[in-house]
């Protein structure tokens, strides 16, 4: 229909009605790619909200692994440190077995224990829960970040 119509205002030599027919189809398609990119830009907003929703769940499961890794270490730490005194000043007895049993599997196999290696064992170890626990407030901090990004763009 509209190409009839067109062609009978080009036989007619009515420019205005041509130049209106042209420009009814240039500005018609302009709103169709319009209308089309408006809603791929919605639906990418809609998939960047679902995955930082889901960046945000593996977050806090990674914190709370980490908290238990802590908790853990701290354990160890403890009980390396409580062997490394109790050889230091000779009061290791039959009763702490459990202690000292559990304070060698922290430090893993070891040939012979003496008071300086325990001491260096335990001391990595608290550095290396300085690390993690450095790890930790980056991870929070940005588990922070995405949840307020999430809360003020996507809700």
């Amino acid at each position: 229909m509209l190409f009839r119509r067109f062609a009978q205002h080009l036989e007619d030599q009515n420019w205005f009605a041509v130049t209106l027919d042209l420009l009814i189809v240039v500005v018609g398609i302009y709103m169709g790619l319009q209308v089309d990119a408006w809603n791929e830009s919605r639906q990418e907003r809609v998939m960047e909200g679902q995955y930082l929703e889901r960046l945000l769940d593996d977050m806090d499961s990674s914190l709370d692994t980490q908290l238990q890794i802590f908790e853990l270490e701290k354990a160890g730490i403890d009980s390396m440190d409580e062997l490394a005194r109790d050889i230091a000043d000779g009061t290791l007895n039959e009763a702490d077995r459990d202690a000292t049993v559990q304070a060698l599997n922290y430090m893993g196999w070891v040939e012979n224990p003496k008071t300086r290696l325990v001491s260096t064992y335990s001391g990595w170890f608290k550095f290396h829960r300085t690390l993690l626990q450095a790890h930790h407030r980056d991870t929070r901090a940005l588990h922070d970040l995405v949840q307020a990004e999430l809360e003020t763009r996507f809700r």
